[in-house]
């Protein structure tokens, strides 16, 4: 959880040292972006729509640390007991969710999990992190979403948990909307969100500061393209173009090749980088036509 692995650089990065708070929008019906910590003491149970790279991920991971440094807390001040689930790996073990977490708490040495994780839901202390429902295969799908509903349903009948769950638009088609409190998106970075982010990082002499890279700043408001430009800027030997072209030439070449492989998720591809990227390249074509 404390730590991210960037494709585009040799060493694993610290959330702690690199990471802006994500907000989402929607939430409150008024358009108004909300940081998700925040968010979390208006609703209990959420689901959070995200175009890729929009920070779904990486913003659970930091709930999950803020719990860990006892910073989000119950209603009652009780500290929350984060569990965090990636939607893929549990679709693909065949298991219950009990059966999934149990499994992976037993691998940490916690005796009677399953008995642990029912006195803590009785006392609305779990916050369960549903991570990528779009990664889960689409015959595995309905399982999770079933299992998924059974658990916001008992939240609601009982002493709630916090539940949330994360999506791209093309895994989420409002399946849960009748048992969730909010339906929210993920919100673009803004002119200061690029700026923090960009102070976070520590740029080897002769490179000093990406802000006059306005060009290619403009188009960093989704939080992993900024990840791409901030790492290809910190790699001595690397120069960022002026011109947007050529960056996202470099652009799509990291994320139809290197992110899928540091995802581990190369396995499930049924087509490989270069029949994807002559599709998006006939697609794109067809739709300058129109």
């Amino acid at each position: 959880v404390s730590r991210l692995t960037n494709p585009w650089l040799a060493e694993r990065q610290q959330l702690k040292d690199i990471f802006v708070p994500v907000s989402a929008s929607g939430a409150s019906g008024s358009g108004e972006h909300i940081e998700l910590g925040r968010l979390l003491q208006e609703a209990y149970r959420i689901v959070l729509i995200g175009d890729p790279g929009s920070g779904k991920s990486t913003g659970l991971r930091a709930l999950a640390r803020r719990c860990v440094l006892r910073e989000l807390r119950t209603k009652e001040g009780q500290t929350l007991i984060p569990i965090l689930v990636e939607l893929r790996l549990w679709a693909s073990s065949k298991n219950t969710l009990e059966q999934f977490i149990t499994a992976d708490l037993g691998t940490l040495g916690f005796p009677r999990s399953s008995r642990l994780i029912a006195q803590l839901e009785r006392r609305g202390r779990i916050i369960y992190l549903f991570d990528g429902l779009d990664e889960v295969d689409e015959s595995d799908r309905p399982r999770i979403l079933n299992e998924v509903r059974r658990l916001l349903e008992r939240q609601a009948a009982e002493q709630p948990c916090h539940v949330l769950l994360t999506s791209r638009p093309v895994g989420y088609e409002g399946q849960l909307r009748d048992v969730v409190d909010r339906e929210v998106r993920m919100a673009e970075f803004n002119p200061a969100d690029i700026r923090k982010f960009i102070g976070n990082w520590d740029f080897r002499p002769p490179k000093s500061t990406l802000s006059a890279r306005r060009p290619i700043l403009e188009i960093c408001r989704n939080p992993l393209m900024l990840t791409i430009v901030t790492s290809l800027y910190k790699e001595t030997e690397y120069q960022l173009p002026d011109s947007r072209e050529a960056f996202y030439r470099t652009c799509i070449d990291a994320l139809l090749r290197k992110w899928d492989a540091v995802r581990l998720l190369e396995e499930r591809n049924k087509i490989n980088p270069d029949q994807k990227e002559a599709f998006l390249q006939e697609f794109a074509f067809e739709v300058l036509k129109e």
